[in-house]
């Protein structure tokens, strides 16, 4: 109990000094969390361009505007696998809530998420996909009620669910053009998007409906892609075709090479202050050990006076010290549950995952051999706690 007692009394004499440890640690945690984060986004939008990828070579197409048939024009063409685009068709109003309905036609741009039509159930419904916060606790397999808006037309409607994403996971999304394409342009989380594939059932639906073609669902930009081992001339013969249509395009190799650099970019721009901030407490938390140490040297002189030996003082001390980094890890660890499970993951320019637990677990791990080598270094030899000791 002495040994107890020796640890809560040090906290409390060094309650001033405890609680800034304690918010210097905390923001130091975030900071570094922040850092990892940061260099983790560039990662997750690479995975994104990996897995369309392996679907096959691709180049990037944008139709500058024009309403142009791209896939009466090249999806016949030797080499072509598919063309892979999204169409916004319209408002969907369900529950009070607006979304924006946008038609996909390939399911490669959900790569990765189980969001296939499903085959096995009422084929005349469109099948919709969406984000978890979307409508009211949204499943696979379960209908939508709503209401499209198409122009100043509102007409009721009902959606089958054939897939449900994390909201904060970026899905294949070609409504925003650029003429220096980036995954980051290529990619997007749901949002309040919605999704449609871009299929019969969701034609007739528009046709009868509506009384409208599917001219609406022209894409304004996205990806063709080409069966794996197709013949260099096709592919060429299918650039020259867009070009001929005054149809920009864009290589895979230039977009990862334009993903990179705004990757960096954003890393350089955004990781200074962390980078600081982390120096900073790293150099504060050093000074407030030193000064909690020497200010408190009786109390841990004490230490020696109840049997224990240097060793046994430095690990009281050490779990004193220890004790004021818990509120830091409780507050961090609750934000970092709360973003994963609550599918809050994308921040601004960071991506939370469970291994942001590793850097939190890394941090404090930093903190308590920093603490350690401090406390061992300042109580090393007798001449310290002697001389403390004699002064009392």
């Amino acid at each position: 109990m002495s040994k107890l007692h020796l640890i809560l009394k040090l906290i409390r004499q060094l309650r001033s000094k405890a609680i800034l440890l304690m918010l210097i640690t905390a923001i130091a945690e975030f900071a570094v969390i922040y850092v990892a984060g940061l260099y983790r986004l560039p990662r997750l939008y690479q995975d994104k361009l990996d897995e369309l990828s392996r679907s096959g070579e691709f180049i990037y197409f944008d139709t500058l505007g024009q309403k142009t048939d791209i896939e009466s024009a090249v999806s016949a063409m030797p080499g072509v696998k598919e063309i892979a685009y999204t169409a916004y068709v319209g408002n969907l109003v369900s529950g009070g809530s607006t979304y924006y309905l946008k038609a996909v036609s390939s399911k490669i741009c959900f790569a990765g998420s189980k969001c296939s039509p499903i085959k096995d159930t009422d084929l005349t419904l469109p099948q919709l996909i969406c984000a978890r916060s979307a409508f009211s606790d949204p499943v696979r397999g379960g209908l939508v009620n709503a209401e499209l808006v198409i122009g100043s037309d509102a007409q009721s409607a009902v959606f089958r669910i054939c897939g449900v994403v994390p909201d904060d996971t970026p899905v294949m999304n070609f409504q925003t053009g650029s003429n220096a394409v980036s995954a980051y342009n290529m990619f997007s989380p749901c949002g309040n998007d919605v999704y449609v594939y871009l299929d019969d059932p969701l034609k007739n639906f528009l046709h009868d409906v509506f009384g409208t073609d599917d001219s609406i669902l022209y894409p304004s930009n996205g990806v063709i892609l080409f069966e794996k081992g197709a013949d260099p001339e096709a592919r060429t013969a299918v650039v020259n075709t867009l070009l001929d249509r005054d149809i920009s395009i864009q290589s895979r190799d230039e977009i990862e090479a334009r993903t990179r650099a705004v990757s960096k970019n954003s890393i350089d721009t955004y990781s200074a202050i962390p980078l600081l901030i982390m120096a900073l407490s790293l150099a504060s938390s050093i000074a407030l050990i030193v000064m909690s140490i020497d200010s408190e040297a009786k109390t841990i002189a004490l230490t020696e006076l109840i049997g224990c030996s240097r060793k046994q003082g430095a690990a009281l001390l050490i779990s004193a010290f220890g004790v004021v980094l818990v509120p830091g890890v409780i507050v961090n660890s609750v934000v970092l549950l709360a973003a994963i499970l609550g599918g809050k993951q994308l921040w601004g320019n960071i991506w939370l995952t469970w291994g942001s637990f590793g850097q939190l677990a890394a941090t404090v791990l930093v903190f308590l051999i920093i603490i350690a080598a401090v406390s061992l270094l300042m109580m090393r030899g007798r001449s310290y706690t002697q001389r403390k000791i004699e002064e009392m």
